[in-house]
């Protein structure tokens, strides 16, 4: 029972972890998006 009751609380901390994990990997990735600075139009190379 104490077994059931220590294994059920893991679990609950490991996805808690995983959630908050994924939660800032996106965040992350639409603000490096956001914020990525764009490439000057005087090195585009034009044939």
């Amino acid at each position: 029972m104490k077994n059931s009751i220590i294994g059920k609380r893991l679990a609950l901390l490991i996805c808690s972890i995983a959630m908050a994990v994924a939660a800032t990997s996106s965040s992350m990735c639409i603000w490096w998006y956001t914020e990525e600075s764009k490439m000057p139009k005087s090195l585009y190379k034009v044939d």
